[in-house]
């Protein structure tokens, strides 16, 4: 997992850099709106896969019981909906940032659509990455109960390295652009 996450993190921030460079009415292709909109569509599950997943499966590699499937499931299926509203929406995918490339080959939204589609990956995104965040930390919490001996130990070293990561993702999103202060 973390050799994925690791490899999906670097390639969402090196698309998003592109897109910055990039974002110019010179080129003939809008590769800066291409790059936004991959570097958008692979955020969440780059994110979801660094820490969540590793916290649902540590240290076995196993989900802590067949019905943590459900959960999984769940968010997949919300990071997936919000995927198809990233690519159906017209607007800039990054505050700012260049438009959506798809958007021109799509049938125009009307206002209300847009409010409607906004809601929606508003919606998926705090549902996946709550659902996925506190299911992460219930999991840590049940295998800790449930471990002995050398396992114990494990759990330990790995919640010593995963509290203030949990507790800083979380704030950091919540932020949203927003000063502290």
């Amino acid at each position: 997992l973390f050799a994925v996450s690791s490899a999906l993190l670097a390639s969402t921030f090196t698309c998003f850099a592109l897109a910055f460079v990039l974002d110019t009415d010179q080129l003939p292709v809008q590769v800066g709106g291409w790059a936004a909109l991959l570097g958008s569509l692979l955020f969440a599950p780059a994110l979801l896969l660094t820490m969540p997943a590793v916290m649902l499966v540590f240290p076995t590699g196993r989900l802590p019981g067949p019905r943590w499937r459900l959960v999984v499931v769940l968010v997949v299926v919300l990071v997936v909906v919000r995927s198809l509203v990233l690519l159906i929406t017209p607007y800039p995918i990054d505050d700012p940032g260049p438009a959506n490339p798809l958007t021109p080959a799509l049938p125009e939204l009307s206002a209300d659509a847009l409010a409607v589609l906004t809601a929606l990956s508003a919606v998926c995104v705090t549902l996946s990455f709550g659902i996925a965040f506190s299911s992460g930390v219930l999991a840590i919490i049940v295998r800790f109960r449930r471990s002995l001996g050398e396992q114990r130990q494990q759990m330990k070293w790995f919640l010593a390295a995963m509290v203030p990561a949990a507790i800083l993702v979380p704030l950091d999103l919540s932020m949203d652009g927003k000063s502290p202060a």
